[in-house]
C-alpha cells in the first residue's frame, strides 16, 4: 500500500490507521552521529560512487560502507551526458558470517516515505532484520527525497486542499521535476547502484511498497535478479486508495467462511454473517464502528475471532470500546505471532535531532500516491459488493466520498505516471510471497494475484500474522531463510502447518469467561 497519514478528508480511514510506511511490524528509531571514519566502497574506481562516512552509530557498528551514487535527474537514451544529476544515499551491511559464494541483498523500503539508511538498527544483533545479514551482504537505498538521498524534499503533513499544493509547490521548488518520483525511477536506481557496486545479480527482499520495486525491477531489469522475497504483497494493479478495504473485508469474509465450514461454530453462533451486519449497526459512533471491524478483519485466522464478534454484538459502545482498545494493545506488542522472543528489539535507539527531518518524506509519499494512484482512482474501482456486506458495513471500513477528495488535492500533483506501470507483472524469477493471515493493510488475496504472473513462485500466508510476516513471525524468517539460502528448493512448510493447527483447531473452543483472555 502506498499512503500515509494525512487527515480524513484525504485518506481513506483504513489507511490513516495503519499507514504502510514501516520496515517490519517493528519499527527502531536509530541512534547515529554524523561522524566516524570514511567507508570505502566496492569499487573506488567507478565514477558514480561517492564514499562517505556512515551518518548513523547503528551502521558503523555494523560496519556499513556508506555513500552516495551518482543518477541522472531523468533516465533517457538520448539525454546529454551534463544533464542534472542526484545522488541517492546507500549503505552496505557486511555478513554476519560470510559466504563468498552468497549474493548480496537488496532492501527495499517499504512506505514510500521512510529512509532505509535510517532504519538500519533494524539490523543490529537481536532485532528483526538482523537474519538477513548472517551470510550475505545487505545493501540498503534511500529512494529519491529522503534519508541521505539529495535533493531532500520535504514539507508539513497537509491538513487541507491548499497545503497540498504547498507541499507540491515545495518539491518544484527544490528543481525537481515530479517525474523524478516514480517507482521506476527508483527501480532504476536500484539496477545503477548494483552496477556501480559490481553486482551483476542480486536477490531482492521488498516490504510493502517496497514489493511494488521489486516487481517494476522484475519487469525493467529482470537479468540482474536472482530472486525474490516479497513481504506484505502491493501489486501495480491495485489502487491503494480506492481498494484500501479489500484486506479487511477479504479477512470478515474468511472469519464467516471458516465458521460456517466448521459444524461447532455454526451450531454455537448461527449466522456469523448476520451478527457482524447487527454488531455495525448497533455502534452508534462511526470511528468505533471501523476499529471494531478493523480488529475483527485482523483476528481473522484467530480460533476466537467468531467469538469476539459474538460477544461484541451484545455489547455498549463504551463496553466494546474497552475490551478493543485492551486487544488492539495486546495485538501491537512485538512477537505475538509465533510468540517469538526475537522479535524484541534489542535497543531503542533515537534518531539525533539534526537529521531527524530526514528519516521521513510526507513529499514522497504524497508524489507517488498521486501520480500512481491518486490519478488513476476512476480507473481502478473498487468492487463493494464483491465480499456480500452491506454498504453500511462497507463505509465504515472506507468512505468512497474520500477517494473523491484525494483525486481532487492530486491535481497539484500532475502529471500522472504511465497507465503501463499499473499493469500486472509478468516474471520467471524465482519469487517467495509472503501475506500476513491478520493483514489488513494488504490483502491476502494481493499475494494470489501477483503469484498469477509469475511462474515460479510460491505465496504461503502465515496464520495469525499481521502486515510484514518478518517481523513477528519465526515462521516467516525461517521461510526466507530457506529460499535465499537456494531459491530453487523445496520449502520446508512445517512451521506453517503448526500454526495452522494453532489457529484452526478441529473443535474450536470459543468459551471464555473473559473475552481479552483469549487474545
Amino acid at each position: 500500500m502506498a499512503s500515509i497519514a494525512l487527515n480524513s478528508l484525504l485518506v481513506p480511514r483504513l489507511i490513516s490507521e495503519k499507514p504502510i510506511v514501516l520496515f517490519f511490524a517493528l519499527l527502531f528509531l536509530m541512534s547515529c552521529s554524523s561522524g566516524g571514519n570514511e567507508s570505502a566502497v566496492m569499487d573506488s574506481n567507478n565514477h558514480r560512487l561517492e564514499a562517505s562516512a556512515c551518518w548513523l552509530d547503528a551502521l558503523d557498528t555494523l560496519g556499513a560502507a556508506c555513500g552516495r551514487l551518482r543518477v541522472p535527474a531523468l533516465y533517457d537514451a538520448n539525454e546529454d551526458p551534463n544533464t542534472v544529476e542526484r545522488r541517492v544515499g546507500y549503505a552496505v551491511i557486511p555478513a554476519a558470517k560470510p559466504d563468498n559464494a552468497a549474493l548480496p541483498l537488496v532492501y527495499l523500503q517499504g512506505g514510500p516515505g521512510p529512509s532505509a539508511t535510517l532504519r538500519a538498527a533494524d539490523f543490529l544483533p537481536g532485532n528483526p532484520a538482523a537474519f538477513l545479514r548472517e551470510q550475505r551482504a545487505v545493501i540498503l537505498i534511500d529512494y529519491r527525497g529522503v534519508g541521505w538521498s539529495t535533493p531532500a524534499l520535504q514539507c508539513e503533513p497537509p491538513t487541507d486542499l491548499a497545503s497540498v499544493q504547498l507541499c507540491a509547490d515545495a518539491i518544484r521548488s527544490e528543481g525537481v521535476s515530479l517525474e523524478e518520483i516514480r517507482t521506476a525511477v527508483f527501480a532504476r536506481d536500484v539496477d545503477l547502484l548494483l552496477e556501480a557496486l559490481n553486482h551483476e545479480r542480486a536477490f531482492l527482499v521488498g516490504f510493502s511498497y517496497g514489493t511494488k520495486v521489486a516487481l517494476t525491477m522484475a519487469r525493467d531489469r529482470p537479468q540482474r535478479i536472482v530472486g525474490m522475497v516479497l513481504d506484505g504483497v502491493f501489486p501495480p494493479e491495485v489502487n491503494g486508495i480506492t481498494q484500501s478495504a479489500q484486506a479487511a473485508l477479504a479477512n470478515l469474509n474468511y472469519t464467516i467462511e471458516q465458521c460456517e465450514g466448521n459444524a461447532p461454530c455454526r451450531a454455537r453462533f448461527g449466522d456469523l454473517r448476520l451478527i457482524l451486519e447487527q454488531l455495525a449497526a448497533a455502534i452508534s459512533e462511526p470511528n468505533l464502528a471501523g476499529d471494531t471491524l478493523s480488529l475483527l478483519a485482523q483476528l481473522n485466522r484467530h480460533p476466537a475471532a467468531p467469538l469476539l464478534s459474538y460477544e461484541l454484538s451484545h455489547l455498549g459502545d463504551n463496553d466494546i470500546r474497552t475490551i478493543v482498545a485492551a486487544i488492539t494493545q495486546r495485538l501491537d506488542g512485538p512477537g505475538f505471532a509465533d510468540g517469538d522472543p526475537a522479535a524484541e528489539p534489542a535497543a531503542d535507539p533515537l534518531i539525533p535531532e539534526d537529521i531527524a527531518h530526514l528519516a521521513e518524506s510526507v513529499a514522497l509519499n504524497l508524489a507517488i500516491n498521486c501520480a500512481e494512484e491518486g490519478l488513476f482512482i476512476e480507473e481502478q474501482s473498487f468492487d463493494a459488493d464483491a465480499y456480500g456486506f452491506s454498504a453500511q458495513v462497507v463505509s465504515q471500513l472506507f468512505d468512497p466520498a474520500m477517494s473523491d477528495g484525494f483525486q481532487f488535492a492530486c491535481q497539484a500533483f500532475e502529471p500522472r505516471a504511465d497507465a503501463a506501470e499499473l499493469e500486472p507483472i509478468t516474471s520467471s524469477i524465482p519469487t517467495l510471497l509472503l501475506s500476513g493471515g491478520g493483514d489488513t493493510s494488504t490483502a491476502t488475496e494481493w499475494g494470489d494475484l501477483v503469484g498469477a504472473g509469475l511462474s515460479r513462485s510460491t505465496h504461503i500466508v502465515i496464520p495469525l500474522s499481521g502486515h510484514i510476516t518478518v517481523g513477528s513471525s519465526g515462521c516467516a524468517r525461517a521461510l526466507v531463510s530457506q529460499f535465499l539460502s537456494d531459491p530453487e528448493t523445496i520449502l520446508d512448510r512445517s512451521c506453517v502447518l503448526e500454526l495452522e493447527n494453532q489457529a484452526f483447531p478441529k473443535q474450536l473452543v470459543m468459551e471464555s469467561d473473559n473475552i481479552i483472555d483469549e487474545f
